[in-house]
């Protein structure tokens, strides 16, 4: 009988092989998956330009010039637009930034800012309540941010194991999580731009045009700006009572709070040995915004404040403007996070305070 995809004789002939026999099969097959793959990833590599965003650009941007930084969370980093402040400011923020990752971002820049004078740092339950390094694992963004390993708060063979994995021999191999994935930043090149087109598609319908005529980036026109995400979103009343109707009862993760606890501490002890004054800052929420808002996180965030205000005594500094009458619905893109002309409106705001205190 000739062979076909219906002779199934060839299949049950290879069950009756030898251990010896499949095992060496097995291992022929993988190491030749391996290679392909290397060699795909290395054309990859290779051909693929290094991918270049408001992140990478915020660390190119680092200079002696640099004088305030601000270090938080996607509130900072939607939140605030550089562009908008007269003095030379950075914004050194993340999505999903908790104090952990803070922590990782400040050394491993702070070197770079020798004249730096201020930290803006994000003071909030979010920065409590996050585990990226653990729960998220997303490096892609801590890699573009430029986050270097020994600042990582994690164990000696982690960091070994890291250095091992990001070896070019070792890189086929693809199913660990890297601090420098290559074949991901590849993938979430091509997502990110995805992501905008799908973007560029809701924002016709979004309430743009009722918008002020802002340029985004105020210093170059038509440029990004470094560190600055926008969100382009313009919520109503409609929308935002909607989300109003969410309820969440989140549990307090201490073991998360524990750890960036202590993150928080050794921030502040690298930001106080370099002699760079820290600023706490808190954005203004909806009324729509109900994530970390229990009676026992309340708990938690006064501990966290009366722990700022008797470590630093005299020097405690707290920023927090209220979203009433200063911003209005259509400032914010959900129940949390400023839109475009909202980051507009807080980086002028900021803008004036900072200008006090750098005179």
């Amino acid at each position: 009988m000739l062979s076909s995809i219906f002779n199934f004789s060839g299949v049950a002939a290879a069950f009756r092989l030898p251990f010896t026999t499949k095992c060496w099969f097995l291992v022929i097959l993988s190491a030749g998956v391996v290679m392909y793959k290397g060699a795909v990833d290395q054309i990859i590599r290779t051909y693929t330009p290094q991918q270049t965003n408001h992140l990478t650009e915020a660390v190119e941007d680092l200079s002696e010039e640099t004088r305030v930084m601000f270090l938080g969370s996607s509130h900072m980093a939607a939140g605030i637009n550089p562009s908008y402040f007269d003095q030379k400011v950075a914004n050194i923020s993340v999505n999903a930034g908790n104090f952990e990752v803070l922590e990782i971002l400040f050394k491993s820049h702070v070197d770079r800012v020798p004249n730096l004078e201020y930290v803006i740092v994000e003071a909030d339950n979010t920065c409590l309540a996050i585990d990226r390094l653990n729960e998220t694992r997303d490096f892609v963004e801590l890699n573009y941010l430029g986050a270097k390993l020994e600042h990582y708060p994690k164990p000696k063979w982690w960091k070994l194991s890291q250095r091992l994995l990001n070896q070019d021999w070792v890189y086929p191999i693809l199913f660990y999580n890297r601090l420098t994935p290559y074949e991901y930043v590849y993938k979430r090149k091509l997502a990110y731009t995805r992501e905008q087109r799908s973007a560029l598609n809701q924002q016709k319908h979004s309430g743009r045009d009722t918008m002020p005529d802002w340029p985004f980036n105020r210093k170059e026109p038509g440029a990004s700006v470094p560190g600055h995400s926008p969100h382009m979103h313009v919520m109503d009343k409609e929308r935002m009572d909607r989300i109003d109707r969410i309820t969440f009862d989140d549990p307090v993760f201490w073991d998360r709070v524990e750890k960036n606890s202590a993150a928080l501490d050794r921030l502040l002890a690298c930001i106080d040995e370099h002699g760079v004054q820290p600023i706490f800052f808190r954005f203004p929420y909806t009324y729509a915004y109900h994530r970390w808002n229990t009676a026992e996180w309340d708990e938690v965030d006064s501990t966290m404040m009366r722990y700022l205000e008797d470590r630093y005594s005299e020097r405690f500094v707290f920023w927090q403007i209220p979203r009433e009458p200063y911003f209005e619905i259509s400032d914010y893109s959900d129940s949390q996070h400023l839109n475009k002309w909202g980051a507009i409106k807080m980086s002028g705001y900021l803008n004036d305070w900072i200008n006090e205190l750098l005179e």
